[in-house]
């Protein structure tokens, strides 16, 4: 079973905005201890995140997986924080 890699600010909402697919198998073993491609629970990333975000965008020559990053830094200095979770 497939599954995708979802952001939201901590704050209530419920607008799910999807990142691209590639992102999940690069944070499924640093955040849910699996390759990603199982469910995995809600982690709140902070601003204390951001140098380890600005890697991945730093070390990756995929497009999409740098504007995902490019999306989740500029939410968490929008919003202070965003979760991030595995959903099938």
């Amino acid at each position: 079973m497939s599954t995708s890699l979802y952001w939201e600010p901590v704050e209530p909402r419920r607008d799910l905005k999807s990142l691209d697919n590639g992102l999940k198998y690069i944070f499924g073993p640093r955040y849910w201890g699996h390759d990603g491609t199982c469910n995995g629970e809600e982690i709140h990333l902070t601003a204390s995140e951001i140098p380890y975000l600005a890697g991945i965008k730093d070390g990756s020559v995929d497009k999409d997986i740098r504007r995902s990053v490019d999306i989740l830094i500029k939410a968490i200095q929008q919003y202070g924080s965003v979760k991030i979770w595995l959903e099938s």
